[in-house]
Protein backbone atom coordinates (compact mmCIF):
# COMPACT_ATOMS: atom_id res chain seq x y z
CA UNK A 1 0.00 0.00 0.00
CA UNK A 2 1.36 3.54 -1.05
CA UNK A 3 1.00 6.32 1.81
CA UNK A 4 0.30 9.86 0.14
CA UNK A 5 2.36 12.95 1.56
CA UNK A 6 -0.19 14.83 2.48
CA UNK A 7 -0.15 18.41 1.60
CA UNK A 8 -0.59 21.76 3.08
CA UNK A 9 -2.35 23.72 1.06
CA UNK A 10 -1.62 26.62 2.39
CA UNK A 11 1.85 25.61 1.93
CA UNK A 12 1.40 24.96 -1.86
CA UNK A 13 -0.61 27.88 -2.88
CA UNK A 14 2.07 30.04 -1.22
CA UNK A 15 4.89 28.19 -3.17
CA UNK A 16 3.11 28.96 -6.75
CA UNK A 17 1.75 32.26 -5.76
CA UNK A 18 5.47 33.59 -4.70
CA UNK A 19 7.21 31.77 -8.19
CA UNK A 20 3.99 33.61 -10.59
CA UNK A 21 3.18 36.63 -8.55
CA UNK A 22 5.62 38.91 -10.06
CA UNK A 23 4.92 38.52 -13.65
CA UNK A 24 2.22 40.35 -15.62
CA UNK A 25 -1.09 38.28 -16.53
CA UNK A 26 -0.96 40.52 -20.07
CA UNK A 27 2.87 41.02 -20.55
CA UNK A 28 5.35 38.50 -20.52
CA UNK A 29 8.16 40.55 -20.07
CA UNK A 30 6.46 43.03 -17.68
CA UNK A 31 6.52 43.05 -13.93
CA UNK A 32 3.43 43.43 -11.73
CA UNK A 33 2.93 45.95 -9.39
CA UNK A 34 3.47 45.28 -5.51
CA UNK A 35 -0.29 46.36 -4.98
CA UNK A 36 -1.82 44.01 -7.56
CA UNK A 37 1.17 40.92 -6.13
CA UNK A 38 -0.78 41.87 -2.56
CA UNK A 39 -3.87 41.51 -3.75
CA UNK A 40 -3.87 38.67 -5.81
CA UNK A 41 -2.22 37.03 -3.08
CA UNK A 42 -5.59 38.33 -0.62
CA UNK A 43 -7.86 36.69 -2.86
CA UNK A 44 -6.34 33.93 -3.47
CA UNK A 45 -5.86 32.91 0.02
CA UNK A 46 -9.00 33.84 0.33
CA UNK A 47 -10.95 32.37 -2.18
CA UNK A 48 -9.57 28.68 -1.10
CA UNK A 49 -10.29 29.40 2.61
CA UNK A 50 -13.94 30.50 1.23
CA UNK A 51 -13.81 26.94 -0.56
CA UNK A 52 -12.57 25.12 2.43
CA UNK A 53 -15.80 26.93 4.43
CA UNK A 54 -18.55 25.70 1.77
CA UNK A 55 -16.69 21.90 2.19
CA UNK A 56 -14.73 21.78 -0.89
CA UNK A 57 -11.29 20.71 0.60
CA UNK A 58 -9.26 20.29 -2.57
CA UNK A 59 -5.85 17.96 -1.79
CA UNK A 60 -4.27 20.29 -3.88
CA UNK A 61 -4.63 23.86 -5.09
CA UNK A 62 -3.88 22.19 -8.82
CA UNK A 63 -6.78 20.18 -8.23
CA UNK A 64 -8.91 23.17 -8.97
CA UNK A 65 -11.74 22.83 -11.36
CA UNK A 66 -14.83 24.92 -12.78
CA UNK A 67 -17.19 23.74 -10.23
CA UNK A 68 -15.38 25.23 -7.31
CA UNK A 69 -14.97 28.49 -8.61
CA UNK A 70 -18.93 27.93 -9.47
CA UNK A 71 -19.55 27.85 -5.57
CA UNK A 72 -17.33 29.98 -4.81
CA UNK A 73 -18.48 32.94 -6.98
CA UNK A 74 -22.27 32.15 -5.35
CA UNK A 75 -21.04 32.26 -2.33
CA UNK A 76 -19.26 35.75 -3.10
CA UNK A 77 -22.37 37.10 -4.26
CA UNK A 78 -24.26 35.44 -1.39
CA UNK A 79 -22.30 37.53 1.14
CA UNK A 80 -23.27 40.75 -1.25
CA UNK A 81 -19.64 41.83 -2.40
CA UNK A 82 -19.95 44.13 -5.45
CA UNK A 83 -20.20 42.86 -9.22
CA UNK A 84 -16.90 45.03 -9.50
CA UNK A 85 -15.27 42.96 -6.56
CA UNK A 86 -16.76 39.77 -7.99
CA UNK A 87 -14.99 40.22 -11.64
CA UNK A 88 -11.79 41.07 -10.04
CA UNK A 89 -11.87 37.76 -7.76
CA UNK A 90 -12.23 35.75 -10.76
CA UNK A 91 -9.89 37.46 -12.90
CA UNK A 92 -7.33 36.95 -10.05
CA UNK A 93 -8.31 32.97 -10.08
CA UNK A 94 -8.24 32.79 -14.29
CA UNK A 95 -4.70 34.32 -13.58
CA UNK A 96 -4.16 31.56 -10.97
CA UNK A 97 -5.18 28.97 -13.41
CA UNK A 98 -2.74 29.66 -15.91
CA UNK A 99 -0.03 29.45 -13.61
CA UNK A 100 -1.26 25.81 -12.55
CA UNK A 101 -1.64 24.91 -16.62
CA UNK A 102 -5.04 25.13 -16.73
CA UNK A 103 -5.46 28.54 -18.65
CA UNK A 104 -8.41 28.28 -20.57
CA UNK A 105 -10.77 26.53 -18.01
CA UNK A 106 -12.87 29.75 -16.84
CA UNK A 107 -15.75 30.32 -19.10
CA UNK A 108 -17.04 34.04 -19.17
CA UNK A 109 -18.10 35.70 -15.93
CA UNK A 110 -21.60 35.28 -16.74
CA UNK A 111 -21.45 31.68 -17.36
CA UNK A 112 -20.10 31.11 -14.11
CA UNK A 113 -23.67 31.55 -12.20
CA UNK A 114 -27.41 31.25 -13.10
CA UNK A 115 -28.98 33.22 -15.61
CA UNK A 116 -30.76 35.02 -12.63
CA UNK A 117 -27.35 35.97 -11.54
CA UNK A 118 -25.70 37.28 -14.36
CA UNK A 119 -26.23 40.54 -13.27
CA UNK A 120 -24.27 40.36 -10.35
CA UNK A 121 -21.35 39.52 -11.87
CA UNK A 122 -21.64 42.32 -14.51
CA UNK A 123 -20.32 45.69 -14.37
CA UNK A 124 -22.88 48.74 -15.18
CA UNK A 125 -21.20 52.03 -16.99
CA UNK A 126 -24.24 53.69 -17.34
CA UNK A 127 -25.78 55.18 -13.87
CA UNK A 128 -29.02 53.73 -13.17
CA UNK A 129 -30.46 56.25 -10.21
CA UNK A 130 -30.26 59.85 -10.99
CA UNK A 131 -27.79 60.94 -7.97
CA UNK A 132 -27.67 64.27 -8.48
CA UNK A 133 -29.14 67.28 -6.05
CA UNK A 134 -31.76 68.12 -9.12
CA UNK A 135 -32.63 64.63 -9.10
CA UNK A 136 -33.02 64.31 -5.75
CA UNK A 137 -35.12 68.03 -5.46
CA UNK A 138 -32.18 69.82 -3.27
CA UNK A 139 -32.52 73.45 -3.70
CA UNK A 140 -28.74 74.51 -4.49
CA UNK A 141 -28.77 77.49 -3.71
CA UNK A 142 -30.80 77.29 -0.36
CA UNK A 143 -28.57 73.95 0.79
CA UNK A 144 -25.55 77.00 -0.21
CA UNK A 145 -27.15 79.47 2.11
CA UNK A 146 -27.57 76.88 5.12
CA UNK A 147 -23.76 75.67 4.60
CA UNK A 148 -22.36 79.13 4.29
CA UNK A 149 -24.33 79.85 8.42
CA UNK A 150 -22.08 77.67 9.68
CA UNK A 151 -18.64 77.30 7.20
CA UNK A 152 -17.76 79.90 4.85
CA UNK A 153 -14.68 77.49 3.31
CA UNK A 154 -17.61 74.74 3.18
CA UNK A 155 -20.09 77.04 1.53
CA UNK A 156 -17.14 78.53 -1.22
CA UNK A 157 -16.10 74.76 -1.96
CA UNK A 158 -19.53 73.77 -2.60
CA UNK A 159 -20.69 76.99 -4.98
CA UNK A 160 -17.17 76.42 -7.05
CA UNK A 161 -17.60 72.98 -7.40
CA UNK A 162 -21.14 74.22 -8.64
CA UNK A 163 -19.35 76.52 -11.13
CA UNK A 164 -20.70 79.75 -9.01
CA UNK A 165 -18.00 81.94 -6.94
CA UNK A 166 -20.59 83.34 -4.53
CA UNK A 167 -19.04 86.77 -3.66
CA UNK A 168 -15.80 84.91 -2.83
CA UNK A 169 -12.57 85.48 -4.79
CA UNK A 170 -11.57 82.51 -7.02
CA UNK A 171 -8.55 82.49 -6.20
CA UNK A 172 -9.52 82.32 -2.29
CA UNK A 173 -12.00 79.64 -3.42
CA UNK A 174 -9.48 77.56 -4.89
CA UNK A 175 -7.31 77.74 -1.89
CA UNK A 176 -10.13 76.74 0.17
CA UNK A 177 -9.11 79.68 2.45
CA UNK A 178 -11.59 82.70 1.67
CA UNK A 179 -10.86 84.69 4.76
CA UNK A 180 -7.17 84.66 3.33
CA UNK A 181 -8.28 86.15 0.00
CA UNK A 182 -10.46 89.24 2.14
CA UNK A 183 -7.27 89.54 4.46
CA UNK A 184 -4.80 90.49 1.17
CA UNK A 185 -7.73 92.65 -0.15
CA UNK A 186 -9.04 89.94 -3.22
CA UNK A 187 -12.11 89.88 -1.87
CA UNK A 188 -14.77 91.69 -4.23
CA UNK A 189 -18.05 92.83 -2.73
CA UNK A 190 -21.19 90.50 -1.75
CA UNK A 191 -23.00 90.42 -4.91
Amino acid sequence: MKLRKRIDWKNELNDIVTRNNGTSSRRPNAVSSYATQKKRRENLFSAFADLRTLGYKLESVRNIKTKHVRAVVRYWIKEGQSPSTVQNKISILRVFCGWVGKGGMLPESQYLVDEDQAHHVTRSYVASVDKSWSGKDIDFEAKIKQIAESDTTGSCTASRSHGKAWGSPRMACAMNMPTNGMRIGLASKPR
